[in-house]
């Protein structure tokens, strides 16, 4: 008897999207956005990530302009979720009939928390992993200045578990192999 198995799981916990192209006509909106991840894990874990922003090409620009590139976050556990827009930021500054070395490559495995003390600029902190169920990350980008007249990106987001302890590893099958929870078919 064999049994047929879907994907693995971890195959939506990354993404390149490599198909990018900026114009002029996204100057000063967010008219592009690219899902990165779409976890259903089944149950919480900690989760490490990594992110990645590369400027592939760039027409040469006549005038400065500024790329923005943000990674946004929908978590949660159980029924309650958490909605970070602007969880990562990357921002670039290009002048204007300089000559660019290509490709520029940002990435980060760690962010900054925003303030938790209005007017205490030490009362932020750095953070490294997020406990979560479920997780949602998009990317958007947006261009700011005079833009050039096109440019590609490539945009990642991975993510892991901290420690990847699957519940199906330690199923008994003389009773089933059942788990209560269904934690067994996260995805």
């Amino acid at each position: 008897m064999s049994q047929t198995f879907g994907p693995p799981p971890w195959i939506l916990w990354g993404t390149s999207s490599s198909n990018l192209a900026i114009d002029a006509a996204t100057l000063g909106n967010t008219g592009k956005s690219a899902q990165l991840a779409r976890i259903a894990y089944g149950r919480p874990e900690n989760w490490r990530f990594a992110f990645q922003c590369i400027v592939q090409s760039v027409t040469e620009p006549t005038n400065d302009f500024v790329l923005d590139v943000y990674f946004d976050l929908i978590f949660g556990v159980g029924r309650s979720k958490i909605s970070i827009d602007s969880f990562e930021h990357y921002s670039f500054g290009f002048p204007g009939g300089a000559g660019l070395v290509l490709p520029q490559v940002f990435w980060s495995t760690e962010v900054k928390s925003p303030r938790r003390i209005i007017g205490d600029a030490t009362s932020g902190g750095v953070c490294d992993h997020i406990v979560a169920s479920d997780i949602q990350c998009n990317a958007r980008v947006v261009l700011l200045g005079s833009p050039p007249n096109t440019m590609q990106l490539e945009v990642t987001a991975q993510f892991a578990p901290n420690v990847h302890t699957r519940p199906d590893w330690h199923k008994d099958p003389s009773t089933g192999g059942q788990f209560a929870g269904g934690e067994d078919g996260g995805r």
